[in-house]
C-alpha cells in the first residue's frame, strides 16, 4: 500500500490535490459560466462555431463538441493550428481558448479569425489573449490562474459549454 507520505516524496507539483480539487473546479468553472453575461446585442447566429486552442484548451472544447455532438444546432469544430480552416468567415464563432492567454498558435488562429471577419469570443485567465479580446470588445470569459494548464481542464469545458447554450447553439446545460 502506497502511503500519503510517499506520494508527497514523489509528487513535488502536488498533482494529488489538484486532482482531488477537481470536482471543486468543475463546480467553480461552471458558476464562472453561468455568471458571465453576453454583451447587449450579441449576435447568436451562426453557421458553425470553430473552438481554437491548444492542450487542456482543446482537450475542453473537444470534450464539449463530443457531449453535444447530437443536439448541436450547428457543426462545432476544434482547431490546433496557426491558421483556421478555409471554411471560417463572418458567419461562423470562433472562440480563442487559452489558459495562459499566450499560447502562440491561439493567438495567429484569433488574428486569423479577425482578418475574416468572425464573430470573436475568448476564454482564458489573462495574457495577451485577453488583451486582444477587450481591444476588440470581444466577450472574454475569464478564468482563475495559478493552475498548471494540464490541470485547468474544467475551466476550459463548462465555461464553454455553458456559452454554447446561452448562444442557443445547444440545450440548457445549467441543472
Amino acid at each position: 500500500m502506497i502511503s500519503s507520505s510517499d506520494i508527497k516524496k514523489y509528487d513535488k507539483s502536488n498533482m494529488l490535490a489538484l486532482i482531488e480539487s477537481f470536482p471543486k473546479q468543475c463546480a467553480e468553472a461552471r458558476n464562472i459560466g453561468e455568471g458571465f453575461k453576453l454583451p447587449k446585442g450579441f449576435k447568436a447566429r451562426f453557421k458553425n462555431v470553430l473552438v481554437t486552442g491548444l492542450g487542456g484548451s482543446a482537450i475542453g472544447a473537444d470534450l464539449a463538441r463530443s457531449y453535444v455532438s447530437g443536439e448541436a444546432k450547428v457543426p462545432i469544430f476544434v482547431n490546433r493550428n496557426y491558421t483556421l480552416p478555409n471554411f471560417v468567415d463572418e458567419e461562423t464563432l470562433v472562440i480563442a481558448s487559452s489558459y495562459s492567454g499566450n499560447t502562440e498558435e491561439t493567438l495567429s488562429a484569433y488574428r486569423d479569425a479577425r482578418s475574416r471577419k468572425a464573430t470573436l469570443m475568448a476564454i482564458t485567465s489573462g495574457g495577451e489573449l485577453k488583451k486582444m479580446a477587450e481591444q476588440d470588445k470581444a466577450p472574454c470569459v475569464i478564468i482563475p490562474t495559478g493552475f498548471p494548464p494540464r490541470c485547468a481542464l474544467g475551466y476550459s469545458f463548462f465555461p464553454l459549454l455553458v456559452m454554447l447554450s446561452k448562444l442557443g447553439i445547444v440545450a440548457d446545460k445549467t441543472r
